[in-house]
């Protein structure tokens, strides 16, 4: 399971609770889903929920980066906001996950990454 973690450093990080949503959940496969034929447009934000287990899908976004995702989210918001929110994405995971869900998964992560800009705060995700 890969969850988001919000810390000044790794040392603090490995001992942190995780914040925001569940990577790994089906909201977190459909931005996988959506993203990945787009990953030079989303790159941070396909990394970070891309099903890639091990120290290669370990996830360290210090400030810099952290702006570029907010960015990225926000993108990726606004191409799904011009979708009726009911809309279902196809994927035969995710029978009935509607825009409207997606968005609202981006919209936490959002949170917690602005959270994390606001404190200076690295983002880290770390895959079992």
């Amino acid at each position: 399971m890969k969850q988001l973690i919000r810390a000044k450093d790794r040392v603090n990080a490995t001992t942190a609770g995780s914040v925001g949503p569940d990577l790994d959940s089906p909201e977190g496969w459909a931005v996988r889903y959506i993203t990945q034929e787009q990953r030079d447009k989303f790159p941070l934000l396909f990394h970070l929920v891309e099903e890639v287990y091990g120290p290669s899908s370990d996830v360290v976004y210090p400030p810099d980066q952290a702006s570029r995702l907010r960015a990225e989210i926000i993108s990726l918001d606004e191409s799904l906001a011009k979708t009726n929110p009911s809309d279902t994405i196809f994927h035969p995971w995710m029978d009935g996950l509607t825009v409207g869900v997606i968005r609202a998964f981006l919209q936490i992560l959002l949170g917690e990454v602005d959270v994390a800009l606001e404190n200076g705060e690295n983002l880290y995700a770390f895959g079992d």
